[in-house]
């Protein structure tokens, strides 16, 4: 039998017309692929906490022939098929104990990313060996928190005071650990209050 799932891990409802014909491998690198780059740095345990049912729709893990939502689905291609950036695909899929037949497919975007749907997943960058916080798995938007935090100490206070210290060394390793994660305090050309953390880009301040 033939099934889309209710959560839409794939998208269905067409006929294979390949030009190229692969062995239950897809085209793209293995690892976490998301819709936001915030879900890159959460364990699954914090994905499922803070989204619950929602983040099979919001992430894509794929190892070797094997593909999961990092919720409780995952599935075994067994074919695909690539036409332009139209990669399509059959598969087993294991849900709540049952095993079911289903054809999807996804469009290329990028060799690290893909469409589902409206939804465009892109790969998480792998951790940087030399970075100093490889393991620290908050959410950005917490480390965002701490970095205000012990900003409003390092700027609040006087040079004598030792919060004031306490507070700059403490929003600088906040800062690191944000960098590392690619993301940026400010833009080319911005004021000091215009600024704030976003996901670098092309003009953002390094």
């Amino acid at each position: 039998m033939i099934r889309l799932w209710p959560m839409v891990i794939f998208a269905a409802g067409f006929s294979f017309a390949p030009s190229l014909t692969l062995a239950g491998v897809l085209p793209f690198p293995d690892g976490r692929y998301v819709t936001n780059p915030d879900l890159c740095w959460m364990s699954e345990d914090q994905l499922i906490e803070k989204h619950g049912d929602r983040v099979g729709a919001m992430v894509r893990v794929l190892s070797g022939n094997r593909i999961f939502n990092a919720y409780e689905m995952v599935c075994t291609v067994l074919k695909v098929s690539t036409e332009g950036d139209q990669v399509s695909f059959r598969a087993s899929c294991e849900n709540e104990g049952e095993t079911e037949s289903v054809e999807g497919r996804y469009v290329t975007l990028t060799a690290t990313s893909f469409r589902l749907g409206e939804r465009v997943f892109a790969h998480c960058p792998a951790l940087n060996p030399s970075w100093q916080f490889p393991d620290v798995a908050w959410p950005v938007e917490n480390i965002i928190g701490l970095w205000n935090e012990a900003n409003g100490f390092c700027r609040g206070h006087s040079p004598s005071d030792p919060r004031m210290h306490t507070g700059c060394e403490s929003r600088e390793t906040y800062g690191k650990m944000l960098d590392e994660r690619g993301w940026c305090y400010g833009r080319e050309n911005e004021a000091g209050y215009q600024m704030s953390w976003h996901v670098c880009g092309p003009n953002s301040n390094r």
